[in-house]
């Protein structure tokens, strides 16, 4: 299907009628030509056999822009390494990748830098399962590219990699990486497309994504009981009237939100589990209210949360070599 590691489109077909369920494609020139030369798409683009429908993908075709045109993967994959050359060899890049399929994305960036690409230990255990082995019979071929493979006794590694002082990163920010405290890191946000004046299509939520790969502490007050419990030991526990007032209506609001969870993006926490014990819970919940502003703590997801760093830092492009490049940078790079 030409979208992500693993994604593929479905023919279903009997003696008499054929659908093409295409699921999420992304539809390029050179696909498209691939497509009418499958062996299995023949007989339809032939004439032998007739699709009675298709089930297309249609992201982007709103009524109010119709004729949206977007660049390929390649001509967004070649901006961007045009751009990161500009940089001095000892630049830290981060990637930001919120979602599925920017596969391509990190196996262009590594070949060209020559390094591989930290990521979290979800993404490690997420792309580790497309590895192909004799156990699994996992054949996915961008699997070899992320992770690697066994060739004979000599295993090569892919471009994916846990260790931290790698040079490109693609790691969730609420880990903590050691390498981006660096003060050379340069951020890499995809979008979708330009207008023809200029200004940016983002690619967040699209498709329904929006945080496919996004790890979030959030507190879920879902169940009344042990919500109505926390509120009444933040009564007892939390010796501050303000910080009591403002943590209880935190705790309220949240309770009559859609979601009825509060983001705990904030304070990084080390849990491993996922739990905690109340009484510790309360006394962070005072730290939570005195350092954001409430209202953004509720159904805030981890990609509105970052958004509320970045909108302090205006995002510019790199046109000429003698401005100053930039620590944020906007490139036109597509997973669909």
């Amino acid at each position: 299907a030409n979208h992500c590691a693993g994604a593929v489109m479905f023919l279903i077909e009997d003696d008499t009628k054929a659908v093409l369920y295409t699921g999420d494609i992304r539809s390029e020139p050179w696909f498209v030509n691939a497509l009418v030369r499958n062996p299995v798409i023949l007989p339809y683009t032939f004439g032998q056999r007739r699709l009675d429908k298709i089930y297309l993908d249609t992201t982007f075709a709103t009524n109010r822009t119709p004729h949206r045109s977007f660049p390929t993967k390649a001509a967004g994959l070649r901006e961007l390494l045009e751009k990161v050359s500009r940089y001095p060899e000892d630049t830290i890049f981060h990637f930001h990748a919120w979602t599925l399929g920017y596969e391509d994305v990190w196996i262009t960036l590594s070949s060209a830098l020559r390094s591989p690409i930290h990521v979290d230990d979800y993404k490690c255990r997420l792309y580790g399962s497309l590895t192909s082995s004799a156990s699994s019979k996992n054949h996915n071929h961008e699997g070899a590219a992320l992770f690697g493979f066994t060739c004979g006794n000599r295993y090569q590694p892919g471009c994916l990699t846990a260790d931290q002082s790698a040079r490109l990163h693609s790691c969730e920010h609420g880990i903590e990486c050691v390498a981006l405290r660096s003060p050379n890191v340069v951020y890499i946000t995809p979008i979708i497309t330009r207008s023809n004046v200029g200004e940016v299509l983002p690619e967040v939520g699209a498709g329904g994504g929006g945080g496919d790969l996004a790890q979030a502490r959030e507190l879920d007050l879902n169940d009344g009981e042990a919500a109505m419990r926390l509120i009444e030991l933040c009564s007892e526990k939390i010796v501050d009237q303000q910080a009591r007032l403002k943590t209880i209506s935190l705790l309220s609001k949240a309770r009559t939100s859609q979601r009825k969870v509060i983001s705990l993006h904030t304070l990084h926490l080390d849990m491993n589990d996922g739990t905690m014990p109340l009484d510790e819970l309360a006394k962070l919940l005072t730290k939570l209210v005195d350092q954001t502003d409430s209202i953004c703590l509720v159904d805030e997801d981890l990609e509105e949360a970052l958004g509320n760093d970045r909108k302090k830092t205006k995002v510019r492009d790199v046109d000429v070599l003698k401005v100053e490049l930039p620590r944020y940078l906007v490139r036109t790079l597509l997973c669909m």
